[in-house]
Order: structure tokens, then sequence, then C-alpha cells
């Protein structure tokens, strides 16, 4: 991970979407219905900075207001204070590996979402959602929304 963001994004193959926007991360059923808020947070927070704890809290809040029996499938992650801030809800889930260890969070182990700042350096940021396949290692995601099932 760089101060601006992530290194190489790779995106894995899968039927959800992922995006990468001003150094921000997203992983998300793409048959969720509150998919379009987390599109628009991770714009919104791209436009005003890219802070990674900002992105976490505006996804809350989109997950807290779409709210039914279960929760949505998604992930995010973003650049904080030297290290990374991680959300993950529903069935997808994350591993940051960084100095400090490698720290694995599952949204099915939360009743709503589960978040966490890993202290940097980071070295590795993985997000996906169940099913996902392994990366191409030509495959890069510079910037956008595409299908997959992680990053």
């Amino acid at each position: 991970m760089t101060d601006h963001g992530f290194g190489v994004v790779r995106p894995l193959p899968g039927n959800g979407l992922v995006a990468h926007t001003g150094g921000l991360l997203l992983v998300c059923d793409a048959a969720e219905a509150v998919v379009s808020d987390l599109l628009a947070a991770v714009r919104e927070t791209a436009a005003t900075g890219g802070d990674g704890r900002a992105l976490a809290r505006r996804v809350a809040q989109a997950l807290a207001r779409s709210m039914t029996t279960e929760p949505a499938s998604c992930a995010v992650a973003g650049p904080a204070n030297g290290g990374v801030a991680v959300l993950v809800s529903g069935e997808a889930s994350a591993t940051v590996k960084a100095e400090s260890g490698e720290v694995t969070l599952a949204g099915r182990d939360a009743l709503t979402w589960t978040d966490r700042l890993v202290p940097g350096p980071v070295h590795h940021v993985e997000l996906h959602l169940p099913g996902a396949g392994e990366a191409h290692p030509q495959a890069r995601l510079d910037s956008g929304v595409v299908v997959g099932g992680g990053l």
C-alpha cells in the first residue's frame, strides 16, 4: 500500500461488483438493493480525500438504512492513519497483511457488520465474496467498477 492508496489492484473473477476509486476498494453482491448507495459512498469519499474511516462510516450508514432480514454482502477498505480501515458485512470477508500480522474479518461473524482499523504498514489487502476465483497475474483495476468476486 502506498500513501495515496493501494499498489496494484487485481480483480478476482466472480459475480459481484468490485470498485477501485481514489485509493478506496469495494466488493459487493451485485444483486443487493443497496449497491447504488455503496458505490455512491465510495465516489463521495474519494471526492473528499479518500479517508478509509470516512468510507467505513458512509457504508455503515447505507447498510443501516437498508437493513432487512439479512445484512448485505459487501466489503470496503481504504487508507487511514498509515494503516487501513476495513468493513465487512454479510457473506463478504477481508484479509489484511500488515507488519503487525494478519487480520481476517468475516461479515457472517457479526449481526450487522464488522469493522477494524489495522495499523500500518500494510502489505496486502484482499476483499472477497464467496466463490471468488484467483486473480489473473496480468489483470489490474486502476480505477472504476467491474464485475468480479473480489480484489
